[in-house]
């Protein structure tokens, strides 16, 4: 048995320093931490574990380890155990994501349990710890022969024979878990795919099902949904009825046993509850109950008439444009009325705008903010004194800038997808002890999150590879130099800090340009990436930090767009002057369709769709949406909305006003500069 002796021995340190380590206090030097911690590693320690078993050995406890977004599949199973024991204690364990389950895993063991269970996953993949006088189970995964898992023999069987059976073209898999979990749905699906067109899409929770639309609404009778949750079949028929869709697939359910049968469903019917049994008769070391599927059918199809009188709208891709593109079904379901979406280039998009005679096909243009100064006027209808257009502006939260609306008093378009900067960082990397101590006794000051640039050049500093060889990522942050607009962005945050520091002395820009070089230092050597690169670039762990506009940062909170077990926070710019950005949408002044552009404008601002525009990735600044505590999950900035938005500018801050030109200029300059100095 490995003792903090042996650990302090193999570390060659004293045993109080150990000990401090492993206990997590005390006053320790980040070399020793280093030395303690990998010497725990090599030995097979894990931390309080040994000492608590010599104390109390193993307890009654038994942990039930189960994905959040699967409570509802397993809920005749959860509801069957909590009561199904008097000689064990039964906790059930959920788990938010992917990236927890490690971490959570571990602790649960760390409490010396008598049993874990992981339902519906398998602990295979995962770093996890090992105790083997604690038992560890996993429910309902396969291929290999699990005793407490349904035979998949059977369920595989029933499934080709219904494929042969049918013709069917494309089967779609959706499940709960992630690839590689060992699910019912995973086996099912590496199984069949040799034989058929096949696609397995692994959700996060059930909103994720309406980005799938694009996809799913191709699917015809000819196709099959296989699914194991009852409350996903009602939500994605729920969502095809809302679309209007109604040549819809079939539906293969392996569901719990009280399942009622609904149209257009094959269901192969399970029994949870007996399964649960079956995991107390386990640890009870009893005999197992037999675990059989069997089948029940039912079938219903109908079409939908096709109708066209198209709104045209002009935008730039982006995942709001994506979100549109979705919706605009419902919309065509309601008034019959398709909604056309154009996507352009950016620097494609500005010239197309500076020849508006090049748009007499499209009614509806997304532009960004920026760029109303100079265009506003010039191609949009003033809708200022419009009916529709007051009802429209009641329903947008009043913090939301008139920089997104209006130009020398007149109202011109609407926000939508509006964004600010933020500041995003690797929490775990900001919370880690380790680095914590490496970075005090580098720079004799603690590690927090830099509230001005020379803090955070000094961070990005100590997180680049080339300037500190410890350093867990290749840089510090990204460079914005792909093109004027966005090298401008990244730049007038640090000159309005300047600007204010230094009684508002414009000359304080060469000194600022200076600083901007320096900062290059601790960047990748790329002078081509966008936004989206940068969020890339904390996904896969190269940065530290990057300074975002939140509508591109909402993939690197919500859990069912990221895959990484890297933990993400935000803070406000160093400086606390960022730049607002986004877009607006108005309406040409060349179009036909005035009002029914307004009347879909309207219906974008309703609660309902603006809603679900936000869960499909998109922001639009509806009062529903900004008070929708739920969405914090995307939108974690919502909480402090009018913080976010209210210190923030883009044409006007202060006595300084700027435009298009301007940013185009010192943008231009900027890269000049920065390539000059390379």
């Amino acid at each position: 048995m490995v003792t903090i002796n042996d650990i302090a021995k193999e570390a060659g340190v004293s045993h109080g320093t150990a000990s401090n380590v492993l206990n997590k206090r005390g006053n320790v030097r980040a070399d020793k931490i280093k030395l303690v911690e990998e010497a725990a590693q090599k030995l097979g320690y894990r931390i309080n574990t040994q000492a608590q078993f010599l104390r109390r050995g193993l307890s009654n406890k038994c942990y039930i380890l189960v994905l959040s977004t699967m409570r509802n599949q397993y809920t005749d199973f959860l509801d069957e155990i909590m009561v199904g024991s008097s000689s064990f204690d039964i906790e059930i364990v959920n788990i938010r994501s992917k990236s927890n389950i490690s971490h959570i895993f571990n602790d649960c063991l760390g409490q010396l349990p008598h049993a874990i269970f992981c339902l519906g996953f398998s602990i295979k993949k995962f770093k996890v710890s090992r105790l083997h006088s604690v038992k560890v189970y996993e429910i309902d995964t396969y291929p290999e022969k699990n005793e407490l898992s349904f035979q998949i023999s059977s369920v595989l069987e029933n499934f080709r024979e219904f494929l042969y059976k049918n013709t069917i073209n494309t089967v779609i898999f959706l499940s709960f878990g992630f690839e590689g979990d060992y699910s019912l749905s995973s086996y099912i699906s590496e199984s069949i795919i040799q034989n058929y067109s096949s696609k397995h899409y692994y959700l996060n929770d059930y909103d994720y099902v309406l980005k799938l639309y694009p996809s799913l609404k191709l699917l015809t009778n000819l196709d099959v949904i296989f699914l194991t949750d009852k409350f996903l079949l009602n939500r994605l028929k729920d969502m095809f009825k809302w679309f209007g869709k109604k040549d819809l697939p079939i539906f293969y359910l392996v569901g719990s046993s009280d399942f009622i049968q609904q149209d257009n469903v094959y269901t192969l019917k399970v029994d949870y509850r007996k399964l649960a049994q079956n995991c107390i008769l386990k640890i009870e070391n009893k005999t197992l109950h037999h675990l059989l599927p069997y089948e029940s059918m039912s079938r219903k199809f109908s079409f939908l008439k096709e109708n066209t009188n198209a709104i045209k709208i002009l935008t730039l891709k982006s995942p709001i444009s994506q979100a549109l593109s979705i919706l605009s079904d419902r919309y065509k379901f309601l008034t019959g009325r398709d909604i056309v979406i154009v996507e352009r280039e950016y620097e494609e998009i500005l010239d197309l705008l500076s020849n508006p005679e090049l748009l007499v096909d499209i009614d509806i243009v997304r532009v960004d903010m920026a760029w109303l100064p100079t265009y506003a006027e010039l191609i949009f209808k003033n809708i200022s004194n419009e009916s529709r257009t007051e009802t429209i502006n009641d329903k947008i939260d009043k913090s939301v800038s008139k920089e997104y609306t209006h130009v020398n008093g007149c109202q011109y378009t609407f926000p939508l997808d509006i964004s600010s900067q933020i500041l995003v960082y690797r929490k775990d990397i900001f919370e880690n002890t380790l680095i914590q101590r490496q970075y005090f006794e580098k720079n004799k000051k603690s590690l927090e999150i830099p509230q001005s640039y020379s803090e955070f050049d000094k961070i990005s500093e100590f997180f680049t590879k080339n300037s500190n060889n410890e350093s867990p990522t290749l840089f510090g942050h990204s460079r914005g130099l792909k093109s004027p607009i966005v090298a401008a962005c990244d730049f007038i945050p640090r000159y309005r800090e300047s600007l204010l520091k230094n009684n508002m002395t414009l000359s304080i820009i060469e000194t600022v340009f200076l600083d901007y070089q320096n900062s290059i230092n601790y960047t990748k050597k790329s002078s081509s990436d966008w936004w989206e690169d940068f969020v890339n670039s904390l996904k896969t762990g190269e940065t530290v930090m990057e300074i975002l506009f939140s509508n591109y940062a909402s993939p690197l909170f919500n859990d069912d767009s990221i895959d990484t077990e890297f933990t993400f926070g935000y803070a406000p710019i160093p400086g606390n002057q960022p730049v607002i950005g986004g877009g607006a949408i108005g309406i040409l002044k060349s179009s036909k369709m005035v009002n029914e552009a307004l009347e879909y404008i309207d219906w974008l601002f309703s609660e309902e769709i603006s809603v679900a525009l936000a869960l499909l990735g998109g922001f639009l600044p509806s009062k529903y949406v900004v008070n929708n505590t739920n969405l914090n999950k995307n939108f974690p900035w919502l909480e402090q909305f009018d913080k976010t938005f209210s210190v923030g500018s883009r044409i006007k801050w202060f006595d300084f006003e700027t435009d298009l030109q301007f940013e185009r200029l010192l943008g231009e300059e900027l890269i000049k500069k920065m390539k000059n100095a390379q």
